[in-house]
């Protein structure tokens, strides 16, 4: 199809525009309505007053922005005015519409004539818009009003300004103002709060420093005391500048907002009707220390004209407070709101229409809950309240007259109620009260009184509405009568009955209620102690437990474990002396459970105190002596009774040839039954031979405890003495100065060991000035066995002594020793001179038990304790510690000798090892655990019990070696070594480690390497084909 002409194109765009036309004007026809400005003098006049609509007063004055009203006369030509025609209303310059910016006109049925508008503009403009009412009625015509105020911005006059409206060009005068032009004057703290364009809301505008001075601690705090009235917490706004005095205006100037600020520092803080800003500090160094704060705040109702909102604002800082507070009123327009002018009125009557005086009434506003007075009836049963709102409003009864019973609902008043002269007035009747009987009723637990003393009293209470005695003549029991049933705000009244004064010694509960009376119950609640001993005859054991019980009943009250640690005695507190039926009760103790091979029985001592005795069962046990090889003469023997092979009381000493002995009296158990071994051992005795008056005799037993039992000596013939020679040494102390003259000693006593060969025995004697500081160590074997010629050679040594010197009292001593075996040995301490001291270096070592499962995780220890020996240069040093949970597993050995003498660089290297350990492995309750050593000399040695899992161990020592066996010669290299500290020195990258010894399971998964590959391969070749045909195609 070929292209349009030019021609084709226009014709077309004019059809469209034709089209449109039709779519969006309107054509001539049907009922439309043409809104326009009605003209002619519909405005006939106008007047202005104050802000309560009462006319000026000779010389009063208004300040800026303070409201006025304007009413204006109006009246419409008929048949002219149409539905959404408007008047317009001009202010002159410097003049201000005020809120609020709308409301209505209305005629005395309540419909609505015309809506007025007003334009807060420069000039102020009010529209009045007409409704379908002004084309449907005649001779319509009215006064309304609306709220003026001057802006102190525009106005440039002062004194008498008139007043205006410009309507259609004409100007109607109201009236003048005369006008005070503000003059500010810089204030602290200042308020000012005003309704807004809607009335259920209000804004108030906070000034503060305006003086700039320094603020410290500085805090606002806002109130609110109307009702129903809230703050708006989003309309918060905190500016902070310096303030600037412009005469007749005043600036924040530089004025920043400081309101995101202050909430996330947490300063501003909403506490209900409560608002509270910290302001903080603000020294001389910050030039801004001036403040505005704006907020609104929302009424929870529709208030009505006339109303006041009030609150109250405090700032304080440093020394400094001030405090004010704030009231605006509730605008209206359109109508003649007459303010706080109304009255309540009520009659109070009771039966046959009888006035009722001291009826008392709270005065409630509905619209918004708020109490806004009481009323209180005279002897007329009148009474009234005035200054209100015409609104609607509820009367609660507080206080009935007396005998009479409260309303229970409250009384309304609707606006309707209240008539041409502006009161409402209610008549109200109330009922005579109802009158109720409390009774109440005593009874004991325990011995009774003569008397008690009851309260009547209302639950919640303290105030006694009537007393009376109980006594056991009228049965402990009384009605109190004739009690009114309601309060005065007509709840129903609940009565409690209460004892006045309980007795010693009694606790006092009460039950029942006030329809089936109460019941007072007092029970003595007066305490005993039972006290308890354990008395054993024969051997006594570990513990018992004994029951506390009431006689006749075999419930078990208490129990107690009774032991040595508690001298076998118990005390159970704080027991009922009675029962509840108020029977005196009686308590016995028992035993539990009495021990094995023992009776019990049961008395009561001179004080009172339960005695349990358990009497151990008891037998005899019968011994015959006898002698072979001899006739006559017999010697003097001693015979020791054991039992379970320990001693059991002293020895018997038979003479004379006396054959026989009897032990009488002794116990055949033990705590828990198990029967005792007695035997028996003649004194003297030592491998079956003994030697009694030169002669040696073999010594045999036989027979048993029931039987008999027997000791036999046969004469052995004369053969060479068996007994080894001994020999006694002895050992003087003397003490001498460095003279060599005698000296007082400085302590006394000291203590001197014996060596054989040059070992220590563990033999010692103490010297003291007791004893003339001398001693023999007696008995002493010659040699190594009988006939032996490898005789001991003995020496001693001052214990403490070291590198032969000694220190007594921060004083250094040189001891020598001299003498020999026979003659005796003389150790001398010889006082030195003071030098530097020569006491050789020290150190500890910690060892630390750690007991731990196959996955290096804590397991509870399978023995109570273990036993570690100290090597020093891979011997045995003999020292122990015994590691325990009482101990946390953990010890420290103390005092050991760095090296080998004063000044020796011949340094001990200490290690240790857990008795029983062999092959790095020991033996506990039948499982195998690992020992692992770690650690060092300085940093402590850690031992690890690691728990091997199931498997065929290794034959391990026990945790119990024997004691002959020998000493591990080297136990200081177990398997797995302590590394010595002089060779490794610890760092941070190496520090000793406790080596587990196991194997790292392999994580990884090395099976698939081969098919990783072929697949990079093939993705390698599949990309190279891709490259070469692309090549191609692009060729």
């Amino acid at each position: 199809m070929g292209q349009k002409t030019k021609l084709q194109k226009t014709i077309i765009f004019f059809l469209v525009f034709l089209m449109l036309c039709g779519v969006f004007v309107p054509t001539q026809t049907g009922s439309m309505v043409y809104a326009k400005e009605v003209e002619g003098d519909v405005i006939t006049e106008a007047r202005v007053t104050n802000g309560e609509g009462v006319p000026f007063k000779p010389g009063e004055k208004i300040g800026a922005w303070q409201p006025f009203r304007v009413y204006a006369k109006f009246k419409l030509p008929d048949n002219i005015v149409k539905e959404g025609d408007t008047t317009t209303m001009t202010l002159p310059v410097g003049f201000n519409t005020s809120a609020p910016s709308t409301f209505q006109i209305k005629d005395a049925d309540g419909k609505v004539i015309a809506n007025a508008t007003l334009y807060n503009e420069k000039p102020g403009r009010i529209v009045l818009t007409y409704t379908k009412y002004v084309q449907e009625h005649s001779g319509v015509q009215g006064e309304f009003y609306f709220n003026v105020s001057v802006n102190a911005e525009t106005q440039t006059g002062s004194g008498k300004i008139p007043v205006t409206l410009t309507v259609n060009g004409k100007v109607i005068p109201a009236g003048e103002v005369d006008y005070n032009p503000p003059h500010f004057t810089n204030t602290q703290f200042s308020k000012a709060g005003w309704m807004t364009g809607d009335k259920t809301e209000g804004k108030y505008d906070i000034r503060i420093n305006q003086d700039n001075v320094v603020l410290v601690k500085a805090k606002f705090e806002d109130t609110i005391q109307s009702e129903n009235v809230s703050f708006i917490q989003d309309s918060l706004e905190i500016w902070n500048g310096k303030w600037e005095n412009h005469g007749s205006y005043v600036v924040l100037g530089g004025k920043k907002d400081v309101t995101q600020e202050f909430k996330d520092a947490g300063k501003i803080k909403f506490d209900g009707k409560k608002l509270t800003i910290d302001i903080g500090d603000y020294p001389e160094s910050n030039e801004k220390r001036g403040f505005q704060i704006l907020y609104k705040v929302k009424l929870g109702y529709e208030p009505v004209a006339g109303e006041e909102i009030k609150n109250t604002a405090k700032l304080t800082y440093g020394e400094d407070n001030y405090s004010q507070e704030s009231t605006y009123k509730i605008k209206d327009a359109g109508g003649t709101g007459e303010g706080y002018v109304y009255k309540i009125q009520i009659l109070k009557t009771g039966k046959d229409n009888t006035p009722l005086a001291g009826a008392k009434f709270d005065v409630i506003r509905v619209r918004n809950n708020q109490t806004v007075g009481t009323i209180t009836t005279d002897s007329n049963g009148s009474g009234e309240i005035g200054n209100l709102l015409k609104d609607e409003y509820k009367l609660v009864e507080t206080e009935a007259p007396k005998g009479y019973q409260r309303l229970k609902e409250p009384i309304e008043v609707k606006v309707s109620d209240f008539g041409d002269n502006k009161i409402a007035l209610k008549t109200i009747e109330n009922k005579p009260e109802e009158k109720v009987e409390v009774s109440v009723e005593k009874k004991w637990v325990g011995p009774a009184k003569d008397s008690v003393l009851v309260e009547l009293k209302k639950v919640g209470s303290n105030d006694v509405l009537q007393e009376y005695e109980l006594k056991a003549s009228d049965n402990w029991k009384h009605t109190f009568t004739n009690l009114p049933k309601y309060e005065n705000d007509g709840t129903e009244i609940k009565y409690e009955v209460v004892e006045k004064t309980v007795p010693n010694g009694y606790e006092v509960s009460v039950s029942g209620s006030m329809e089936n009376g109460f019941i007072i119950t007092n029970k003595n609640v007066e305490k005993v102690d039972v006290s308890v001993e354990k008395r054993w005859v024969g051997a006594v054991g570990n513990s018992v437990t004994v029951q506390l019980k009431k006689v006749g009943d075999e419930t078990v009250l208490q129990e107690k474990e009774l032991n040595a640690a508690g001298n076998w005695k118990h005390t159970f507190k704080d027991l009922d002396k009675y029962a509840p039926d108020g029977s005196l009760i009686e308590y016995r103790v028992v035993e539990k459970t009495v021990p094995n091979g023992y009776t019990v029985s049961y008395g009561v001592d001179s004080i009172g105190t339960c005695i349990i005795k358990n009497t151990q069962n008891k037998i005899e046990v019968k011994v015959t002596k006898k002698w072979e090889g001899i006739t006559e003469n017999y010697p003097t023997i001693k015979l020791q009774l054991l039992k379970n092979g320990q001693k059991e009381g002293a020895p018997v000493e038979l003479t004379n040839g006396t054959t026989t002995h009897i032990w009488t009296n002794l116990n055949k158990t033990d705590e828990n039954g198990i029967d005792y071994v007695y035997t028996v051992k003649e004194v003297g005795e030592n491998g079956n031979n003994i030697q009694l008056d030169g002669n040696w005799y073999k010594v045999t037993y036989g027979g048993d405890q029931q039987t008999g039992l027997t000791v036999t000596n046969k004469k052995l013939k004369p053969w060479t003495p068996m007994i080894p020679p001994t020999r006694d040494i002895k050992v003087t102390k003397l003490w001498v100065n460095s003279n060599g003259n005698p000296i007082v000693p400085p302590t006394n006593k000291i203590i001197v060991e014996l060596y054989k060969d040059g070992k220590a025995t563990g033999k010692t004697l103490e010297l003291s000035e007791s004893n003339n500081w001398s001693g023999v160590f007696k008995k002493l074997e010659v040699a190594n066995g009988l006939g032996s010629t490898d005789y001991y050679k003995y020496t001693v040594k001052e214990v403490g002594e070291t590198a032969g010197s000694i220190k007594f009292d921060g004083k250094w001593f040189n001891v020598s020793y001299t003498g020999n075996m026979k003659d005796g040995f003389t150790i001398t301490n010889q006082k030195e001179r003071p030098w530097t001291p020569m006491e050789p270096p020290t150190r500890e070592v910690k060892v630390t038990k750690l007991w731990v499962n196959s996955n290096e995780s804590p397991i509870i220890p399978p023995t109570n304790k273990i036993i570690v020996e100290l090597y020093k240069d891979g011997k045995a040093t003999g020292r122990t510690l015994e590691l325990s949970a009482s101990n946390n597993w953990s010890g420290v050995f103390k005092n050991l000798d760095v090296a080998n003498g004063l000044g020796s660089t011949d340094y001990y290297r200490y290690t240790v090892k857990e008795i029983g350990e062999n092959g790095n492995t020991i033996l506990f309750d039948g499982k195998l655990y690992k020992v692992v050593y770690g650690g060092n000399m300085r940093d402590g040695f850690t031992i690890t019990n690691e728990k091997e899992d199931p498997q065929t161990p290794p034959t391990p020592t026990p945790n119990n070696p024997t004691p002959k066996e020998p000493t591990p010669k080297n136990p200081e290299k177990p398997n797995n070594s302590i590394t010595p500290e002089k060779k490794v020195p610890d760092t941070p990258n190496n520090k000793p480690k406790v080596n587990i010894n196991k194997t790292i399971p392999k994580t990884g998964d090395i099976t698939n390497i081969s098919l990783y590959i072929g697949l990079m391969l093939a993705a390698g070749t599949l990309l190279a084909l891709i490259e070469y045909r692309s090549k191609k195609q692009s060729k």
